[in-house]
């Protein structure tokens, strides 16, 4: 390592000691901040309280809703049923649902693929855009009860970003594994790599240890308010991972995905742009 990287990298935590103070303060909902750099950490620092109720400080081991981040690991999770012959990218979902879900849905069912739902080029129908009452939770099975057996566009010609797409992917995973999908991200993730207190969030068991709650500030005040869950919270294999920057980075560092995401090259003759495969930029 030169002293030009060590320069460099005094640099960065300078700028970003400024930049973060003057945004998060010691009483206030807060933040933890992890920069890796060629597997070197080049910054870790946490700020604010996880908890304004308890003054709980946010610590390495605070346990943040991933939202997004989730579809990583529900890609990893196709992979993984990839490798072992029990299914194929290139597979249509409804073979995966039940007879009545094939029957409900036939263009859905035949004319969408595993690779489709992947990279965000089905088409689908967002549940998000859905009139819905946002005072209640939405399930997995409340947002397969509101699909639509129509596309915005015929599936793998166009990019559209799709959380529904990543929902119908973690059903598929519990399927074919016939394990919930909490228990398959478990036993076949968490448990492998070592993340110790990482969890998908279940609405029947909402307690998660060390977990930050969302506030949002009032409205022309210095106070805040909490918001911590949305209709959209129950939802599971589009964003419902509870996870630490400690065991993000045991993710990071061991994720065979990255290496493995040859395995679902994205089509390179297609005039489809894509902006988000496997859950990664």
């Amino acid at each position: 390592m030169t002293n030009s990287t060590w320069i460099a990298d005094d640099k960065i935590i300078h700028l970003l000691n400024n930049f973060l103070q003057n945004d998060y303060h010691d009483n206030e909902p807060g933040a933890g901040i992890l920069i890796l750099v060629d597997d070197r950490v080049i910054y870790e620092r946490c700020f604010g309280l996880s908890n304004l109720d308890t003054y709980e400080k946010i610590t390495p081991e605070t346990n943040f809703r991933l939202a997004s981040l989730t579809k990583q690991f529900t890609a990893y999770g196709i992979i993984l049923l990839e490798q072992e012959n029990k299914l194929s990218r290139t597979d249509t979902i409804g073979q995966f649902f039940s007879v009545n879900f094939q029957n409900e849905y036939p263009l859905i069912s035949n004319k969408i693929t595993i690779q489709h739902l992947l990279d965000h080029s089905s088409g689908l129908y967002d549940y998000e855009d859905n009139n819905f009452d946002i005072h209640s939770q939405w399930s997995d099975y409340d947002v397969l009860e509101y699909l639509h057996d129509k596309t915005y566009f015929e599936p793998g010609t166009k990019y559209r970003y799709s959380n529904t797409g990543y929902i119908l992917l973690g059903l598929i995973i519990e399927n074919i594994s016939t394990k919930s999908l909490g228990d398959f991200f478990y036993e076949y993730i968490f448990q492998p790599f070592n993340m110790k207190t990482s969890i998908l969030y279940n609405s029947r068991q909402t307690f998660i240890k060390n977990r930050a709650l969302g506030y949002k500030k009032k409205f022309h005040e210095q106070s805040y308010e909490l918001s911590d869950q949305s209709s959209t919270s129950a939802t599971r294999g589009d964003g419902g991972i509870y996870m630490s920057l400690n065991d993000y980075l045991q993710w990071y560092r061991h994720c065979p995905s990255l290496s493995l995401i040859s395995l679902f090259p994205i089509d390179k003759t297609s005039k489809t742009t894509y902006y988000y495969h496997l859950g990664w930029f």
